[in-house]
């Protein structure tokens, strides 16, 4: 059984075991959205669409084993 939570929040090393987390890069995206919206209240153009990728925190609740 594998347990994978979200948000890699405090909590995910405060659990025994370890929880395995997805990080979803959260500093990163709303220092991507304030600068986004500076740039739009200047009269910049921003793009329609950014990619800020997720990561996979592997910790005790999870074993993923390569074959």
């Amino acid at each position: 059984l594998s347990i994978v939570g979200y948000n890699n929040s405090i909590l995910a090393i405060c659990s025994e075991p370890e929880l395995t987390s997805i990080d979803t890069q959260v500093e990163a995206l709303c220092i991507n959205t304030v600068n986004s919206l500076m740039k739009i209240f200047d009269g910049s153009n921003v793009p329609s669409k950014i990619t800020i990728s997720a990561d996979l925190i592997v910790r005790e609740t999870t074993n993923f084993n390569e074959n």
